[in-house]
């Protein structure tokens, strides 16, 4: 199967599933989430590692900044604090998991908050259904499988 597909899939059976910080398996923060899909397509960084670090490790050495599926929106003040990254359906929408925070370490909290794996806008001006904060985009060049 090729990256995008299992991406895709993998997208789709997180869908709804809470945000926990700091989580394991299923239930994630925004990172955990997209290293998750990044391991599942058979490519990933070497340990876990926070939305900044995953800017940093991506735009060291496979920056190619593209709206398109399966690249990796990060969001932020600047390229030097990234505070979440999601990943690109198409150049519009993006999933996430998001509507959490640091305090959201449990199921009860996540469900509060509403905070889980969603859709939503890449960028939204008006804040109602996407961030305001984006930096920028990167889609990986995976090194065992070609991403077309």
């Amino acid at each position: 199967m090729e990256p995008k597909q299992v991406i895709a899939q993998f997208l789709l059976s997180a869908c709804w599933n809470p945000y926990i910080f700091s989580g394991n398996g299923p239930w994630c923060d925004c990172s955990g989430f997209v290293i998750q899909g990044l391991r599942a397509a058979g490519e990933g960084p070497p340990r876990d590692m926070s939305a900044q670090e995953l800017y940093d490790y991506y735009a060291g050495f496979r920056l190619n900044s593209v709206r398109e599926f399966g690249a990796l929106s990060f969001y932020g003040s600047s390229r030097n604090t990234i505070t979440h990254v999601a990943w690109c359906l198409n150049p519009y929408q993006c999933v996430e998991a998001g509507g959490g925070d640091r305090t959201t370490t449990t199921f009860e909290a996540a469900q509060k908050r509403a905070a889980m794996v969603r859709v939503r806008l890449i960028e939204d001006p008006t804040g109602r259904d996407g961030r305001r904060d984006l930096i920028g985009l990167l889609l990986p060049v995976y090194n065992r499988f070609p991403m077309g």
